[in-house]
């Protein structure tokens, strides 16, 4: 009886040491690789947009340096074109997920992938601008979250007035002519990479 007890111990034992490991084999990571997330933008530098992401991952538990690297090209700091930003995060800095802030950016990123996460962070209207078929289905890589949309308008204007009931007059001031980006025309091959 004494023996069978030892072997039931020790067999505990044994499957609780396994399931301790459990959780670093499932994810399907090695324990040390730190998740590569590439931020892309057309300005010269950080701005709110970049301060409140980077808040927004310590919120999250992601700290730079420890679980994450956050690697940033700036096209108007670098005077380089968006495309070729958007080419070096991806082939030659393999990032494992892109975030940009900006419709030209984002459009520079999906026209060289369709396979690596895509973020677009507080874009403008990206169902107009091609990079979003509708807000149920964004469609393809892409993911994010949007400020300002046509869709959103009349919902805006209704909140406003029931804000300032005598509103009788509403200017709207907007940036007409931007061209629509192009469609994807060149694909990244690179393999979907396991993201934390």
């Amino acid at each position: 009886m004494q023996f069978d007890q030892l072997n039931r111990r020790y067999f505990i034992k044994l499957l609780g040491s396994a399931a301790s490991l459990w959780p670093l084999e499932a994810s399907g990571q090695p324990p040390d690789k730190l998740a590569r997330i590439g931020f892309l933008s057309g300005g010269a530098g950080p701005n709110s947009n970049v301060y409140g992401f980077q808040h927004g991952l310590r919120q999250l538990g992601y700290v730079e340096g420890q679980n994450l690297v956050l690697i940033y090209r700036w096209a108007a700091a670098q005077r380089a074109p968006l495309v070729d930003l958007a080419r070096e995060l991806l082939d030659e800095l393999n990032v494992d997920i892109l975030v940009s802030h900006t419709t030209e950016a984002i459009a520079a990123i999906r026209s060289l992938n369709t396979v690596i996460p895509v973020v677009m962070t507080a874009i403008s209207d990206p169902i107009g601008n091609g990079l979003a078929a509708s807000f149920a289905r964004l469609g393809g890589n892409t993911t994010g979250v949007t400020l300002f949309s046509n869709e959103l308008a009349g919902k805006r204007l209704a909140m406003l007035k029931g804000v300032v009931p005598q509103l009788s007059r509403v200017a709207i001031l907007a940036e007409r002519g931007r061209p629509r980006p192009k469609p994807l025309s060149v694909r990244h091959k690179r393999r979907r990479a396991q993201c934390v």
